[in-house]
């Protein structure tokens, strides 16, 4: 059986941390783009059809949070979770971080980070042994 992978964009203005991540990320055999660009980030995303996407919050140009809201507002991108990494990012945010609204701080724990984006990137389970009720008959 074959196993999609987990497909990541990496949105950060920060081509070092960008490439220091996308390296890793593919020691977990993830398929991973990044843009060092946020305004090229929806259309990098529309082409690239990642499961997830992580993004950095202050960037020149754009913030994060604007990123996130162009990105929930295109139809071809409003589906794909988002975690946000950065520097910014206190150990209190990360602990209020919610299943849809992730926030990690760097440095970034690897693990950690490996373990949200396998999460966010599978679809949920189905219920098992749940039958449908079969429709009426000729009522």
């Amino acid at each position: 059986m074959n196993i999609p992978a987990n497909k990541v964009l990496l949105i950060d203005d920060d081509e070092i941390q960008n490439e220091m991540l996308k390296g890793t990320l593919e020691m977990y055999s993830m398929v991973v783009a990044t843009e060092s660009s946020p305004l090229n980030a929806l259309k990098t995303a529309g082409r690239f059809k990642p499961n997830v996407i992580i993004c950095d919050i202050v960037m020149p140009g754009k913030t994060g949070s604007r990123v996130a809201r162009d990105l929930q507002e295109h139809p071809a991108t409003k589906h794909i979770p988002i975690i946000f990494l950065s520097s910014l990012v206190t150990k209190r945010e990360e602990d209020a971080s919610t299943a849809t609204r992730i926030m990690m701080a760097k440095p970034v724990n690897t693990p950690l980070l490996v373990d949200h984006i396998r999460r966010l990137a599978s679809p949920p389970e189905k219920p098992k042994g749940i039958v449908p009720a079969p429709p009426p008959s000729g009522q």
